[in-house]
C-alpha cells in the first residue's frame, strides 16, 4: 500500500510541480518531529479500508510547492500555503484511491485536518507504516494507519 501513495505522489508532483527527481525510503525513519515549522496534514480514509494517511512536509518543500504553483515568492507558512498544502495532500490521496478503485477496492477520502508543531508529534510512530520522499524541494513523510475493513 506505501508504493500506491508513493506512486500518486509522485504522479502528482511531476504534473503540479514538474518534479521527476523524487526517491522513496522506507527503510530509513527520518523524522521532522521536532521542527516546529513542520506541518501534517491527515486525510482520513473510509470504504473497505479504514485509517487515514498523514503527510508531513518540512517547511522548504511547503514553500516551494507554493511558489511553483502560484509563481508568489513566500517566506512564512501562513493560512494560504496551508491551505495549497492541504489541497495537495488531498489530490495525492484522491489519486491513490482512484488506483484502488481500479483494482475493485472502493474508498473514499475524508476533508484534510491540518496539525502543526507539537502534534506532528503524532506522526510516523509506526516504522512499518511510515515511507520517506526525498525532493528537489524538500522531504515529505507519510504515516499510513490503514486497516481492511470487515
Amino acid at each position: 500500500m506505501n508504493n500506491l501513495f508513493f506512486d500518486a505522489t509522485k504522479e502528482v508532483f511531476s504534473l503540479m510541480l514538474d518534479l521527476d527527481n523524487i526517491s522513496y525510503d522506507q527503510e530509513t525513519l527520518h523524522t521532522m518531529l521536532n521542527d516546529n515549522e513542520s506541518i501534517g496534514i491527515k486525510i482520513g480514509i473510509v470504504g473497505d479500508y479504514k485509517g487515514s494517511i498523514s503527510y508531513i512536509f518540512s517547511k522548504e518543500a511547503m514553500l516551494e510547492m507554493v511558489k511553483i504553483m502560484s509563481g508568489m515568492d513566500v517566506s512564512e507558512v501562513d493560512d494560504f500555503v496551508k491551505s495549497a498544502v492541504s489541497e495537495v495532500a488531498n489530490i495525492i490521496s484522491g489519486k491513490a484511491m482512484t488506483s484502488l478503485s481500479e483494482n475493485e477496492i472502493v474508498c473514499d477520502i475524508l476533508p484534510p485536518v491540518i496539525y502543526i508543531g507539537e502534534t506532528v508529534n503524532d506522526g510516523c510512530r509506526n516504522k512499518s507504516s511510515c515511507s520517506f520522499i526525498k525532493t528537489d524541494i524538500g522531504n515529505i513523510e507519510l504515516d499510513m494507519e490503514l486497516q481492511k475493513n470487515k
